[in-house]
């Protein structure tokens, strides 16, 4: 009798550890995939979206914000489709490439997101299906935005790429202008400044891949041959041939100021270095000099 409840015994306790068994694998299992099966946007929304240590201020690494703390996303997934997004969320047109295994360098903090799927078409990644767990820094991911000529075509302003051959516009273009000669761009977002030496106008565009959004700056010039973007004050300066005087105003055209209207001679070309505080300007008259 005691054999025989010994040897029950034993049949119950293996019983009971291999349901044990079962019990933790599957709640491990549980544990595991509950954030892969679970989207975030429905408990945390990405914010804004900034591009770091990168060669120029159209690539880096990709850092997005929540509730004020910046953090990073993971290359689980990740395609040029979501970088993409980036580019058109931060105003910067297509992207040329999405980079991984921490390209720019490996981030700090936390990250915020990984397995981001968009399709492409979205204008902000908060807007794509992406999980909020996983990944390490080493894999942080950065995108390369499109770098593109703008070109005054006389009747239109288009923005082509230096990278392809292809003559495609990667911004809906600027059409309908008279006689568009002066020309000078921004970022971030992606803005077009142009003179119409018919119309005696100086406007403003906001390009993206969705259409283009204009307004008028400076109206009751002459020809305006000469634009420069001033990205530290955010102003357009630009010269007068015509009238012979060189101005500037204010890139939402509040309050514009001439300059110098004396002993200028069709003054066309401008440069500005905004950091250092400098203008140049070319004067085509009787004695051509660069001032």
């Amino acid at each position: 009798m005691v054999r025989s409840r010994l040897s029950c015994n034993g049949l119950r306790l293996r019983w009971l550890i291999r349901t044990l068994m079962k019990v933790v694998v599957f709640v491990v299992f549980v544990l595991n995939t509950a954030d892969a099966v679970t989207p975030s946007p429905s408990v945390l929304e990405l914010g804004a979206v900034r591009l770091v240590n990168g060669l120029s201020n159209r690539e880096g690494r990709v850092e997005v914000e929540i509730n004020g703390v910046w953090g990073t996303v993971c290359d689980t997934a990740w395609t040029l489709n979501d970088a993409r997004v980036v580019c058109w969320q931060l105003g910067m047109g297509n992207a040329e490439a999405a980079r991984g295994s921490a390209f720019y360098g490996s981030g700090s903090g936390p990250i915020h997101a990984h397995n981001v799927q968009c399709n492409g078409t979205e204008s902000n990644l908060n807007d794509c299906h992406y999980m909020t767990r996983g990944c390490n820094h080493s894999d942080d991911v950065g995108v390369l935005c499109s770098h593109y000529l703008v070109v005054a075509t006389t009747t239109s302003v288009r923005t082509l790429s230096i990278v392809e051959t292809a003559s495609t516009d990667l911004l809906s273009p600027i059409s309908g202008l008279s006689r568009a000669l002066a020309l000078d761009y921004g970022t971030r977002p992606d803005r077009v400044f142009w003179g119409d030496t018919v119309e005696s106008t100086i406007s403003e565009a906001y390009v993206s891949r969705l259409g283009v959004s204009r307004r008028l700056l400076l109206q009751g010039l002459s020809r305006p041959e000469g634009l420069a973007w001033d990205w530290i004050g955010q102003n357009v300066f630009y010269t007068d041939t015509g009238l012979n005087r060189i101005g500037v105003v204010t890139s939402v055209g509040l309050y514009h100021v001439t300059l110098i209207a004396i002993g200028l001679d069709e003054p066309r070309g401008i440069a500005l270095d905004p950091v250092a505080g400098y203008m140049y300007w070319t004067d085509w008259g009787a004695t051509a000099k660069i001032e």
